[in-house]
């Protein structure tokens, strides 16, 4: 493979092909040291599990066609460099540099690497994300943050306008998401819910008659359909948002998508759409992202696909431009002593409770978001916003 040395050179290695690594290694002479991203992790575990420092981190200048293509490398171990091997290539950096792996299968020693010519898309917008986000960072060092700052500094105290390392992206690789849709296929389809799915616990023949009388009486407050929106509350405003008096609309520029990661937020957007929770926002002057947010059963093994990928509106820039909204928690102990004379109590989960307040729609546009099909804006105040939690707590008390 030929790639580009730290002196400017043109030169040729050999390079190791690893398509069960995550993480891809150079030896540190041709490559460019690099500050640590705030994700990246020191240490790695093998098929044994034992865990290995990956070294430090660096940048490797790969020539691809003439094109340099810069790809993260760690320093790794010096037995990863065996053999004059100056390289070892991860899944990830295999794909993106789209080498093609069935001619390299029939050969019996190191042969000249073959390219997937021309790039497809998903390549193309692989190497052109890598660029754009080593140009945010070089821009961050120069004009925002001290040079001896890392990334995870960054993160946590960057409040400009360009994108930062904490919303830059959803922290899930494309395969895991991959996993996720191969394994949930129907996960936005609709799913009937009857009356009879109810069960009750060990209680009296006539209480249980009693209770399941109530139950039918009151058919029409359970949920007929497991993936349906809440009808909104009754009586309740379209809520507006109070901004500050200094506030301006914040516009976060439009992400790139993995292939796996643009599927489930289509098939999310498509459910959406049909709910009337979420309509086209062409030409909003709001604009957030969207993050997906793995969430594990504490049972499930680690190396498992999620249990659930939560789509979550991330306006966390929009938030700080939002007015809090005064607490009106009630007592815990009062609540408490008010149900402490009774015998039995019925507790229930609101189904999807928190998209049950409108938003008026003259604030919509506070809600925009970007996905592949462009902008949208949410029509049902979501959890995110500073206010939610405050305003739904206010509304469910209310008798």
């Amino acid at each position: 493979m030929q790639y580009r040395a730290p002196s400017g050179k043109l030169k040729w290695g050999r390079v190791a092909l690893d398509t069960q690594s995550n993480v891809s290694y150079s030896i540190p002479n041709i490559s460019f040291p690099r500050e640590a991203y705030a994700w990246e992790n020191p240490l790695a575990r093998g098929l044994a599990g034992t865990p290995v420092n990956t070294g430090t981190p660096q940048t490797l200048t790969v020539m691809r066609g003439g094109q340099p293509i810069k790809i993260d490398t760690r320093s790794g171990n010096k037995h990863l460099f065996r053999h004059g091997i100056i390289a070892l290539l991860s899944y990830e950096h295999i794909r993106m540099l789209g080498i093609d792996l069935n001619h390299l299968a029939d050969a019996n020693t190191h042969i000249e690497v073959k390219y997937r010519d021309p790039m497809n898309d998903e390549q193309t917008i692989a190497v052109a994300r890598a660029r754009a986000y080593q140009r945010r960072v070089i821009d961050h060092r120069m004009h925002r943050t001290p040079k001896t700052v890392n990334m995870a500094t960054l993160a946590a105290t960057c409040s400009c306008n360009t994108d930062c390392d904490n919303h830059l992206t959803t922290k899930l690789s494309d395969r895991v998401i991959q996993a996720y849709l191969d394994a949930n296929p129907d996960e936005f389809a609709d799913k009937p819910l009857k009356m009879s799915d109810i069960t009750l616990g060990a209680i009296p023949a006539d209480m249980r008659a009693m209770v399941e009388s109530i139950n039918h009486k009151y058919a029409t407050v359970f949920a007929q359909n497991g993936n349906s929106l809440p009808k909104p509350m009754i009586g309740i405003p379209a809520h507006k948002f109070k901004l500050k008096p200094d506030a301006e609309p914040t516009y976060d520029s439009r992400p790139h998508y993995g292939t796996a990661q643009a599927k489930l937020i289509l098939r999310w957007l498509d459910w959406a759409e049909e709910q009337g929770l979420a309509k086209p926002a062409p030409g909003a002057s709001w604009a957030s992202r969207l993050v997906l947010a793995a969430k594990q059963n504490p049972d499930s093994p680690k190396d498992s696909p999620p249990d659930g990928i939560r789509i979550c509106w991330a306006g966390v820039r929009t938030n700080e431009r939002i007015t809090k909204t005064v607490p009106t928690y009630p007592a815990p102990m009062t609540e408490v002593y008010k149900a402490s004379r009774f015998k039995y109590k019925f507790t229930a989960d609101g189904l999807k409770q928190y998209w049950s307040i409108p938003i008026d729609d003259s604030n919509q546009e506070v809600t925009a978001f970007w996905t592949p099909k462009g902008l949208y804006k949410f029509t049902r105040k979501s959890w995110a916003p500073k206010t939610h939690r405050l305003s739904h707590k206010t509304h469910t008390q209310k008798p």
